[in-house]
């Protein structure tokens, strides 16, 4: 889904933006770090295993971390993020920088 950003001429507004986030769903075996520059992203794949997200969380700038229904229905527009933090659901953290990448969603929709 986010792989199709790279090739969206409308993500080139956003080729200023340089950061990084990890996404990790608590139920998969992987977690993405996402590595935001140059109008694009590519994707690092790491072991969904406590030890190494701790290690991720300090080389990011934000982290989201939740399960795979949730990041999806806020990614669609479907789920309400500040009700998903609330219901302890969402887990976030470096919230400049996870604002700044949910605004990619509005070119996926």
């Amino acid at each position: 889904m986010l792989k199709s950003l790279n090739v969206n001429p409308e993500f080139q507004k956003f080729k200023e933006d340089k950061y990084k986030i990890l996404i990790a769903a608590k139920e998969d075996p992987k977690a993405i770090i996402l590595i935001i520059g140059k109008g694009k992203i590519e994707f690092k794949q790491i072991d969904n295993m406590s030890k190494n997200i701790k290690e991720a969380k300090k080389e990011c700038d934000g982290s989201i971390i939740t399960n795979r229904p949730t990041f999806m229905g806020i990614g669609l527009g479907k789920t309400n993020p500040v009700v998903a933090i609330i219901t302890g659901k969402l887990r976030i953290k470096g919230l400049k920088y996870v604002l700044k990448f949910t605004k990619y969603f509005d070119l996926l929709r």
